[in-house]
């Protein structure tokens, strides 16, 4: 089963549509191939991930939490200020997730 990687970004912005800046530089991180990741598969399969920011050197931990067999997203939590103090969606996520999903595309083709 192909994860639509649209379906996620649309669902990214309507479930947090007061952060859209963080789905749209999450998008860019992910399309520019900067998340680094390993899984640990219990079900839900769970990804921890490293992801810089655009302008330093700091790479973040994301873990994620997807659907096995569809992908879809559960839950995630990142080291950066905004998700760590304000539980905000951030873009470290959502490129994660989008790693994560793409990276389970290519597998089950």
């Amino acid at each position: 089963m192909e994860i639509n990687l649209d379906e996620t970004i649309k669902e990214f912005n309507e479930d947090y549509e007061a952060n859209s800046n963080a789905v749209k530089k999450g998008v860019a991180l992910f399309k520019n191939g900067m998340v680094e990741y390993q899984f640990y598969d219990e079900g839900i399969i769970s990804f921890l991930a490293k992801v810089p920011d655009e302008n330093s050197s700091v790479k973040h931990t994301v873990k994620i939490q997807v659907y096995k067999g569809s992908g879809r997203f559960v839950d995630g939590n990142c080291t950066c200020k905004p998700n760590r103090e304000y539980k905000l969606l951030c873009k470290h996520i959502v490129a994660a997730t989008l790693t994560i999903q793409n990276e389970m595309n290519t597998v089950n083709k």
